[in-house]
């Protein structure tokens, strides 16, 4: 994966895979994907997504669907605070 980090890129390695999980008293089929490398400590993201822990490709979209949805809060949180200091 490439980063920015003070205008520079530079190359991170990222490692990511998925585990079957169940929990007490829930019957709908979860996954834990786990990703190390964005971070300091890894990203768990528990879904109840379909996942084949078999393939790379179907355990990185979970994290491309985590990363797409954290770029919008963060978007919508900025709005939110320029729209208030604008205001106020």
């Amino acid at each position: 994966m490439i980063v920015f980090d003070d205008g520079k890129e530079k190359r991170r390695a990222v490692r990511y895979n998925a585990v079957a999980v169940k929990l007490p008293d829930y019957d709908h089929r979860l996954y834990l994907v786990v990703d190390k490398g964005f971070g300091i400590k890894p990203m768990m993201l528990l879904t109840s997504c379909p996942v084949n822990i078999q393939k790379k490709e179907s355990i990185w979209k979970i994290v491309e669907y985590y990363l797409a949805q954290w770029k919008c809060d963060e978007s919508f949180r900025y709005i939110k605070h320029i729209t208030l200091r604008t205001q106020g």
